[in-house]
């Protein structure tokens, strides 16, 4: 048997580079709630704008899909804590110190959406496969990330990235107000050492890829025409860049 992803093999996997992973929240609510919310929020300044520079990263030509995509009303902002990694973790190893985290709120579709975002300059499938389990809700023992809340000087610890979602959904005052809400994850791994075309890159890694891809541990033992399948269709019109979804 496999053993349990924390306590990962010794090479801990392939390694890849320049890799960011990201676990969203979206939560649902009617145009009258998701006002109400929006003005208490910024009333209390418990969302802080984000960088000019980060508003212009958003904006696209509205000839293309994405500018349609962004031309709806969508805001940016930070919440106004401070989230910080345990760097003595395993699954933090080679992390910045910075996490990334946005609440982007649609006025069309009465959404806000909460984005956690951590940045690692090497990171191995092992370590990725945990981070996905975190993000599920897998507990770690100790407490590996805490939210330090600015306008009270307090501080919380969490055992999984679920658990620190689950605190800012509360500091914002989402959670029992949202009708519906969903979850997903993206991983974006920007170097595959000297591979240069995507297609190279998830031919020689493609158990290592599948188990970040499916968050399965046991990726080692799944038979390589299994994990390809996972790889049928991959979406890009550039051979350096592949995009595969999963599930939902």
């Amino acid at each position: 048997m496999p053993p349990p992803f924390d306590e990962p093999m010794p090479d801990g996997g392939e390694e890849f580079q320049r890799v960011s992973m990201s676990s969203t929240v979206v939560y649902r609510f009617s145009p009258a709630v998701y006002g109400d919310i929006n003005d208490k929020l910024v009333a209390r300044r418990r969302l802080q704008p984000l960088a000019a520079q980060a508003q212009r990263d958003f904006e696209m030509t509205h000839t293309s899909v994405l500018g349609k995509l962004a031309s709806r009303t969508v805001t940016r902002r930070r919440p106004a804590v401070t989230v910080s990694l345990d760097l003595s973790q395993a699954m933090f190893a080679h992390a910045d110190h910075d996490v990334i985290h946005v609440v982007s709120g649609c006025v069309e579709d009465a959404t806000l959406a909460v984005t956690i975002n951590l940045c690692f300059s090497r990171a191995t499938a092992d370590q990725l496969v945990a981070i996905a389990h975190s993000m599920g809700g897998r507990p770690a023992e100790p407490a590996v990330l805490s939210m330090h809340i600015e306008e009270s000087g307090s501080a919380q610890t969490a055992r999984s990235i679920n658990d620190l979602h689950q605190q800012i959904a509360d500091y914002l005052g989402l959670v029992g107000r949202s009708s519906a809400s969903s979850h997903f994850r993206c991983v974006e791994i920007r170097q595959f050492g000297n591979l240069t075309t995507a297609a190279e890159a998830m031919e020689k890694n493609v158990l290592a890829l599948y188990g970040v891809l499916a968050g399965d541990e046991g990726w080692r033992y799944v038979s390589p025409e299994v994990a390809q399948k996972r790889f049928d269709h991959v979406w890009s019109t550039r051979d350096f860049v592949g995009i595969v979804s999963h599930g939902d």
